[in-house]
């Protein structure tokens, strides 16, 4: 069977080098028409804790919350 696929590539090279151009042609026509959700996010999601502690140090406010 790759025998085959090789040989009547080698035969008919301008069809295999007409079809690939088109294959990449439509592939570039359709990149820009991609939807953005096709990428994904790759940004760690990040939480803000706003605490207030009066009379406490930053580090002991750190630590009695991650304890």
């Amino acid at each position: 069977m790759f025998t085959f696929l090789v040989t009547q590539s080698l035969r008919n090279r301008l069809l295999v080098l007409g079809l690939s151009a088109a294959l990449v042609l439509f592939g570039l026509f359709t990149l820009p028409r991609l939807p953005v959700d096709v990428f994904p996010d790759l940004n760690r999601p990040t939480v803000t804790i706003m605490t207030e502690a009066e009379g406490l140090a930053p580090v002991w406010r750190a630590t009695a919350r991650t304890g």
